[in-house]
């Protein structure tokens, strides 16, 4: 599915998406649940979550965290953004602090 959300997104973060999407489908086939059964205890259609599956950007994050939600994954999600994570604003804030104010190559590496 063509959207606009789709339409700016990076390489990496479409591969990105696909992946995640794979990583559901397998972590609901070992669970043992259909499609069917993984959408009906997410309260949407299967439609729905199948589009989650293929990694298709312009499902909400609501969904996203409905799926985390059924499997027992939704703990830890938000470590994902975690300020200590986010290795790209810390090299940038250690060379502002450290009176450098370009970006290098190296902080880009993630």
């Amino acid at each position: 599915m063509k959207t606009r959300a789709n339409d700016g997104l990076s390489y990496v973060a479409k591969k990105e998406a696909r992946l995640m999407g794979q990583n559901i489908v397998l972590a609901r086939k070992r669970r043992g649940l259909s499609r069917k059964a993984m959408a009906e205890k997410m309260m949407v259609s299967a439609p729905t979550l199948k589009a989650l599956e293929c990694g298709e950007t312009s499902v909400g994050l609501g969904v996203l965290l409905q799926a985390l939600s059924v499997l027992g994954l939704e703990k830890g999600f938000s470590d994902l953004l975690s300020s200590s994570n986010d290795k790209v604003g810390l090299g940038m804030e250690s060379r502002r602090l450290m009176g450098e104010s370009t970006i290098k190559k190296e902080d880009l590496n993630f």
